[in-house]
């Protein structure tokens, strides 16, 4: 993640290209008409703001586009550099997205799950009819 004063350097150097066209001298460089200048240059000081790369991504993501699709407006001079600026903008940008919450392991059930045989014995020694009498058909002969 970028710190933001590498935000404001990034946002300064796109910003001094964008506005490279609105001034100087008049007769000496074609200029950006304006209101585009300006609307581009808030959107770069946008990018400047961003509290996290992430957000800065997608700042300078929509002033790429938004250079992108004013293209016609610019002057023939300034069409390649505006662009390369913006996409170098957008490229400065880096976004870690939080790691998810490690996931629990499942509860260990106590008492009870399921276990070998029935009501947790191995299924030996009574053949099933509780009382260590039986002959395994529920038909035990035990003393009562």
């Amino acid at each position: 993640m970028r710190s933001p004063s590498g935000w404001l350097t990034a946002s300064s150097l796109a910003l001094g290209a964008l506005l490279a066209g609105c001034g100087g001298s008049p007769a000496a460089s074609p200029k950006l008409p304006h209101a585009l200048g300006q609307r581009l240059a808030s959107e770069a000081d946008a990018v400047a703001r961003a509290p996290s790369g992430c957000v800065a991504i997608r700042r300078a993501e929509r002033l790429r586009t938004d250079v992108r699709s004013s293209l016609a407006q610019v002057p023939a001079g300034l069409r390649a550099p505006l662009q390369e600026r913006a996409n170098e903008l957008a490229s400065r940008f880096s976004c870690v997205q939080p790691a998810p919450p490690a996931s629990s392991p499942p509860p260990v059930e106590h008492g009870h799950g399921k276990h070998e045989g029935k009501h947790g014995h191995s299924g030996q020694g009574d053949n099933g009819n509780g009382n260590g009498n039986g002959n395994g058909n529920g038909n035990g002969t035990g003393t009562g």
